[in-house]
């Protein structure tokens, strides 16, 4: 299965009303043994919880909700997110405005070819 399938099957799921959603052949979702908030941002100006990962044959895709904790805006770039990921997706944004206005958070889609743990633990 490609990156791209996987992505937009995992954005799709969080994002989409449920009778949209078609899960393709080979996908189900796995447990991420993870804590409640992650150190996954290089600065600290942002916290990271894990939310669900889902995996096929070879890749697994955790999608990850980020929001901004301090009072300015943060730009994220993937190379600002700690470990081994074979691709990163932001959405809905990658601009976080000011902690507690309207988009202050985003969801980061990671995708590795371990579980989460492992890819986080790889940086």
């Amino acid at each position: 299965m490609s990156l791209v399938t996987l992505n937009r099957f995992a954005i799709q799921s969080l994002y989409s009303p449920k009778r949209l959603i078609k899960a393709p052949a080979g996908i189900y979702r796995v447990p991420m043994h993870t804590d409640k908030t992650v150190h996954l941002v290089a600065n600290d100006n942002v916290l990271a919880m894990p939310l669900v990962s889902w995996r096929d044959n070879t890749l697994t895709v955790t999608a990850v909700l980020l929001r901004n904790i301090n009072n300015t805006n943060v730009t994220l770039t993937p190379d600002l997110i700690l470990g081994q990921w074979a691709s990163t997706v932001f959405y809905p944004r990658q601009n976080l405005t000011a902690r507690g206005t309207k988009d202050d958070s985003t969801t980061i889609f990671l995708t590795s070819s371990s579980d989460f743990n492992d890819a986080l633990g790889g940086a």
